[in-house]
């Protein structure tokens, strides 16, 4: 399935179309959650301490027991379609972004 990203709140550009891999979401890896049936695309970040929350550009969502959330996989690029993206640089910026595999980023 694919999706396209229509707003401006979240870090792929608008217009970005996108695909998920289902396997475990990795810390820090952006991701297409679920929280409550709303979808969301942002970072998941966890720790040891269960102060769980998702990373979205100027937003910081706690994850608490009172919120159902459902990860739907690891967000990545088909092809970025009516986004402001004029160069190669800001298409490979964008990409480097949403890298499900962040460890690897060189």
């Amino acid at each position: 399935m694919q999706y396209r990203i229509t707003s401006d709140l979240v870090e792929l550009p608008r217009g970005t179309i996108f695909t998920t891999f289902n396997w475990p979401v990795d810390n820090h890896a952006l991701a297409l959650l679920s929280v409550d049936g709303h979808l969301i695309v942002g970072r998941w970040y966890e720790n040891s301490e269960g102060d769980d929350y998702i990373q979205v550009p100027g937003q910081r969502i706690p994850i608490t027991g009172e919120h159902y959330v459902d990860s739907l996989g690891c967000v990545v690029p088909v092809k970025f379609e009516f986004a402001n993206i004029t160069t190669l640089e800001e298409a490979e910026y964008a990409q480097f972004f949403a890298n499900p595999f962040p460890s690897y980023v060189g």
